[in-house]
């Protein structure tokens, strides 16, 4: 589905569980992925991006928000692909499952402010490790964060995850 020029509104879903495409275009678009592994392309401009199941997200150019609908599953996001000034994860939820996780994707010549406004803490724990994991080797724990959020820099891969 394609928005076009302007500020578009649109849907996933009519795929079913299949996989829904949506591009935003040009404009302050706001685009909703339904059930299963939807890919949400907001474009240029300053976009919102709602995401559930497992769906893949990038939002373009622009200052972009990316929202969880519902339980977010193991899933991949791309924030950054050209010249975003910063992006915004928010109301990110798991399903209380450990292996559960949220990926952010940048390139490597990236750079800026990635900020997690609000975290729904595991079951049990109340405490989230945000951790740096670059080229699947380095861990480092970069901001621990506990019933609130957490500006974090990027470079070349930021992962969320619980541990």
């Amino acid at each position: 589905m394609y928005g076009g020029a302007g500020n578009d509104l649109l849907r996933g879903g009519l795929g079913g569980s299949a996989t829904d495409i949506l591009y935003g275009g040009t404009g302050e678009d706001t685009l909703y992925g339904g059930d299963g592994a939807d890919i949400l392309y907001g474009v240029d401009g300053d976009d919102t991006l709602y995401m559930r199941g497992q769906d893949r997200v990038t939002g373009g150019d622009g200052e972009d928000d990316f929202k969880t609908d519902g339980w977010y599953d193991t899933n991949s996001v791309l924030l950054k692909t050209g010249n975003d000034d910063f992006a915004t994860i928010e109301d990110f939820s798991s399903n209380g499952n450990k292996s559960d996780f949220l990926i952010v994707e940048v390139p490597s010549n990236a750079a800026g402010t990635f900020t997690l406004a609000t975290v729904e803490s595991p079951v049990g724990s109340g405490v989230y490790d945000v951790q740096l994991i670059k080229d699947g080797s380095e861990t480092t724990v970069v901001a621990k964060v506990t019933n609130g959020g957490a500006d974090l820099r990027v470079g070349d891969n930021l992962r969320i995850v619980k541990i």
